[in-house]
């Protein structure tokens, strides 16, 4: 029997791991189930960093940094 299908199989290497890491604090007022969700987000290997207030702004910065603007 082979080992089970790993979600991550396609990450060949500890760079593309990090590479794809963030860091996500919620604020202690943050209420997921209520829609308020809040706080501070890193990305792991760069340090860029931002608060979010809301799920879009959350989404929004980590989109920026995996899947750049291509240079016109």
């Amino acid at each position: 029997m082979g080992e089970p299908e790993n979600a991550m199989a396609h990450t060949t290497d500890q760079q593309s791991l990090v590479s794809r890491a963030f860091l996500v604090h919620l604020r202690t007022d943050a209420h997921m189930r209520g829609g308020r969700i809040v706080g501070r987000v890193e990305h792991v290997q760069s340090g860029d960093a931002t608060h979010f207030q809301s799920l879009e702004e959350l989404v929004s910065f980590m989109t920026v940094l995996l899947e750049p603007e291509p240079h016109a």
